[in-house]
């Protein structure tokens, strides 16, 4: 039978002594430098494109080249008519 006193100590566990024997926790960071947490972020927003109205002017081109070829091809219709 083991003496009292040594029942204590593989029993009564000090906090810090606890925390000594914990297992230490694994993170795949810990072989893989690279790796990252969590989800890709967006792009951001081309603010110079919006504070210089780039998409506007694309937007109007767009506009005004459809309007273009609607009255070519009406022209074009009304010359293949005659």
């Amino acid at each position: 039978m083991q003496p009292l006193e040594d029942l204590r100590k593989s029993i009564i566990v000090s906090p810090t002594e606890d925390l000594i024997k914990r297992r230490k926790l694994h993170l795949p960071s810990d072989d893989n430098p690279n790796y990252t947490y969590g989800l890709e972020t967006k792009q951001s927003t081309p603010i110079a494109k919006l504070i210089s109205n780039h998409y506007q002017r694309e937007w109007e081109n767009m506009v005004i080249e459809s309007i273009y070829e609607k009255k070519k091809k009406e022209y074009e219709e009304k010359v293949l008519l005659k």
